[in-house]
């Protein structure tokens, strides 16, 4: 097998076999008892899940069905839970064994993961092998660790890469095809988190081309490429996001413009703990921060891309301009609301956080190849410090804290209210 196949090969089964180990330790289905059914992937997704095997076995209707009330339309939600077309997979498992399904499709979806960012990496600044450890990062961050039970929401993971790169190519004057092919597979998997890829798109396009220092009529060249290529993706899913529009229309009352404030969502320190860790409780879960995390050592690695003087001061301006829209969307209700199709969740806050997540590994990356041969050790004991002092201060905490009983006691009380 030739080496690149080897890398790419890699790429998927590295991020895939660290979690399966995870599911082992843990003695998740297929290892065990426990399930990765929870939450929202128990009281709703599995049952959804089952209805579509169905489908795709012939067995149920598409479009309308009695299995909802005394009767319901499917189309709005198929649209959010079911197209993937990852789902067709289901049909290789019986159907009383949808908790090994659950697993399985999201063991693939992390694997696929880590594919494509390391795409990424590989096409946009030929990483080679080094490129694993930031692909595997980004295939296991944060996001995922948290919303794993919502198994619909991580296609736009792994199509984000690839619209990244799809961008590159506009902006570097190529074809359009790879952005319209993934922000179209985006919109018609789950048109939620297409939405946030969309706005997303419009952000990085600005970024990219600010970056790249081309002049004003170049930019409107490309420019005119970027915004037909984004429209023609979003007309060839209207087949499925004008019968998603009009059920969810029907269903919620409009968005309230008055809630367009610059109220706080978040703190400031709320957030930057997002950057230590990765854990979750049921507070967390119902009005936290955003996950977001990638690792220490690629925090540091991100933080050295604007330390470098290697990279030109006009890229690490545009690249923290980018970074601040993020945080500011994080701390304020207006923006936050606009990235999450204008409404607050309900549970499972900041759902648009895997979006800063991929800056931070690009980053990273560009901070790492950077930094000159001489100082690369001095980098490597300061990363290693900083992970140690991390480590000493969460035993500290936790010698400090009798965390169980607290998450147990916070776990009774959200029940009681």
């Amino acid at each position: 097998m030739p080496a690149r196949r080897r890398a790419y090969t890699a790429a998927f089964f590295v991020p895939a076999a660290l979690y399966l180990a995870v599911l082992a330790a843990a003695r998740v289905i297929p290892f065990g008892d426990n399930t990765l059914l929870l939450w929202d992937a128990n009281n709703f997704y599995v049952s959804f899940l089952s209805y579509w095997r169905g489908v795709l076995a012939g067995g149920h209707d598409l479009w309308y069905t009695f299995n909802r009330a005394l009767g319901s339309s499917m189309a709005g939600l198929a649209a959010y839970f079911l197209l993937s077309p990852l789902n067709w997979l289901l049909l290789l498992f019986p159907a009383n064994a949808m908790a090994l399904a659950y697993s399985a499709l999201v063991v693939l979806k992390i694997g696929l993961c880590g594919l494509t960012m390391f795409i990424w990496l590989q096409r946009r600044y030929a990483s080679g092998w080094k490129g694993l450890f930031f692909s595997t990062s980004y295939a296991l961050c944060g996001f995922m660790a948290v919303y794993a039970f919502h198994v619909m929401w991580l296609d736009a993971l792994i199509l984000l890469p690839l619209a990244a790169l799809g961008i590159h190519r506009i902006v570097e004057g190529g074809k359009p095809f790879l952005y319209i092919a993934a922000l179209w597979l985006a919109l018609v998997s789950q048109y939620y988190m297409g939405y946030m890829l969309c706005l997303f798109s419009a952000l990085y396009f600005v970024y990219l081309a600010g970056q790249a220092k081309i002049g004003l009529r170049a930019f409107f060249r490309r420019l005119g490429a970027f915004v037909p290529a984004s429209l023609l993706a979003a007309g060839l899913a209207a087949a499925v996001l004008i019968p998603a529009v009009y059920t969810v229309l029907r269903g919620y009352s409009l968005f309230d413009v008055s809630l367009l404030t610059l109220t706080p969502v978040n703190t400031a320190l709320s957030v930057l703990y997002k950057a230590y860790t990765a854990s979750t409780g049921v507070l967390q879960l119902k009005s936290g921060g955003p996950n977001y995390y990638v690792g220490i050592p690629l925090l540091v690695l991100a933080l050295s891309y604007f330390a470098c003087s290697a990279v030109p001061p006009r890229k690490r301006l545009w690249s923290l301009g980018l970074l601040a829209v993020f945080v500011l969307s994080f701390l304020f209700t207006g923006p936050y609301l606009v990235w999450q199709a204008f409404n607050l969740p309900n549970y499972f806050p900041a759902r648009f956080s895997f979006l800063f997540s991929f800056l931070l590994v690009d980053l990273a990356w560009q901070g790492a190849a950077a930094i000159p041969r001489s100082g690369q050790r001095r980098l490597t004991v300061w990363t290693v410090a900083l992970a140690a002092a991390f480590l000493l201060l969460t035993a500290v905490l936790l010698s400090q804290l009798q965390y169980i009983e607290y998450l147990a006691d916070r776990f009774s009380k959200e029940k009681e209210e």
